[in-house]
């Protein structure tokens, strides 16, 4: 079974201008991205007609390997779209255009924002293109929806009830945190002459480029497998990661110098 991009968006009435600037959207950035990533392209739109939501809508909500969710417009459909995916913890990529003023609840959520001309156009590719690879390889999300039903839980715990269900949901993130370290170590060969030693890396600068590099240690494209990231701010972030050689440091310090970022790096004990 192929792996799948499914897209949703604002789509108005045909040869509306929220439907040619949605399809033009797709079809210079979103399409070609996904298509990159080895992604089977299925968008939303061209599946249900304007203001319904189908079966086959919500299926691909559920199973696919990536959404990109436009929030342009805050469109009723598209949101509730993107409370189905959030639902069911799975990799989400959100994009709109710059000056959509996002709701508070996922107002703090990694949103790529671009400017709706070819210019634009060219600079969310990069940025999506990353930010798609990195979601395909990163740990279950958490959303609005995951803290909410964590605050629940914990809720049920405080006055009595729900043990049994917190302590699972715990037990599933600790095995999905396993797994993943797991999956980084494989990725270590035999051939390798000597254990990985885990760096701290901090940087910043730019949020686009803070953004780019994050994106960048979470693939693994730069050779270097990141065990924790935390974000500081907007400007600043952090990772930890296991280091093979300096060969690696390198191509992480070129990295950042071609993204204008400040880069420190520590070597952990």
């Amino acid at each position: 079974m192929n792996s799948v991009g499914f897209v949703i968006a604002p789509i108005g009435n045909n040869d509306s201008s929220v439907r040619r600037s949605t399809d033009g959207l797709i079809r210079a950035a979103v399409r070609p991205v996904l298509e990159a990533c080895d992604l089977e392209v299925v968008v939303a739109h061209e599946i249900a007609e304007p203001g319904s939501i189908t079966q086959q809508v919500i299926e691909h909500l559920l199973s696919a390997n990536v959404v990109v969710a436009n929030l342009t417009g805050l469109n009723p459909n598209v949101m509730y779209e993107l409370a189905v995916r959030h639902a069911v913890r799975k990799p989400v990529v959100l994009i709109a255009e710059a000056g959509t003023d996002l709701p508070f609840d996922i107002a703090d959520e990694r949103s790529l924002f671009y400017v709706n001309d070819m210019a634009g156009v060219s600079e969310l590719k990069e940025q999506l293109a990353a930010s798609v690879r990195a979601a395909l390889v990163a740990p279950p999300p958490v959303n609005p929806v995951f803290r909410a039903a964590q605050a629940d839980l914990i809720r049920a715990l405080e006055t009595g009830r729900g043990e049994t269900t917190f302590v699972l949901d715990q037990l599933t993130q600790l095995t999905d945190r396993v797994a993943e370290l797991s999956r980084l170590v494989r990725k270590v060969t035999p051939a390798d002459t000597a254990a990985p030693s885990t760096h701290h890396f901090r940087f910043n600068g730019d949020r686009a480029a803070v953004d780019t590099l994050l994106a960048q240690f979470r693939s693994g494209v730069l050779g270097i497998y990141a065990v924790q990231s935390q974000r500081y701010s907007s400007n600043a972030a952090a990772i930890n990661a296991a280091v093979r050689d300096e060969e690696v440091l390198r191509r992480v310090t070129s990295a950042a110098a071609e993204l204008e970022l400040q880069l420190e790096i520590l070597p952990l004990k």
